[in-house]
């Protein structure tokens, strides 16, 4: 009688090819799902991760499970990681989410009337806005300021210098974090 050693055929799982692109959305968007493509079927876990894949928490995005809820301005490293199946390894692949700041809105800045002799200073009021960036004012037109009237002190006071016609007063909110300079 013969043995024969039969060869071993075996056949080692693969790296799976993911493709994981950087995503850009504004401050405010709806929340959304996070969608990697690959050829293996594995399931994919998500994290945010620092330049060293460490994971933190991020003070831009928060996940859970697939779903992205935007929080503030700014970037944030996203690290996908797909489960090993039998035929492909375990692999991660990370993509840079970039969150924009976004313009504010202004609610209403009235028109203001006044009358030369009677009203020769007032105190302009904040308009409302969708941002806490701080405001300053400013006479738009170079041939009214400082003919007709100026902006004084904390630049929220107007001085009427003579009677002359409209003054165009323009109110400029500073940036922050989430939103633009905003006129």
């Amino acid at each position: 009688v013969q043995t024969c050693a039969l060869p071993i055929l075996t056949i080692s799982s693969i790296h799976p090819t993911i493709t994981f692109n950087g995503i850009t959305k504004n401050y405010k968007d709806v929340n959304f799902d996070l969608n990697p493509q690959s050829n293996s079927n594995g399931a994919f876990t998500f994290k945010t991760v620092d330049a060293s894949d460490n994971e933190i928490t991020s003070d831009v995005a928060t996940i859970s499970g697939r779903e992205v809820t935007v929080k503030d301005a700014g970037n944030v490293t996203i690290r996908a990681t797909q489960a090993a199946t039998r035929n492909f390894k375990s692999a991660s692949e990370n993509a840079t989410l970039t969150v924009s700041r976004i313009d504010p809105t202004f609610g209403v800045f009235n028109a203001i009337v006044k009358t030369f002799n009677t009203d020769t200073s007032f105190n302009i009021v904040d308009p409302t806005s969708t941002s806490t960036g701080s405001f300053s004012f400013f006479i738009n037109d170079d041939s009214v300021r400082g003919t007709i009237a100026t902006l004084e002190n904390t630049v929220r006071t107007v001085k009427i210098v003579k009677a002359g016609g409209p003054v165009t007063v323009v109110a400029r909110q500073d940036a922050t974090r989430n939103y633009k300079l905003g006129t």
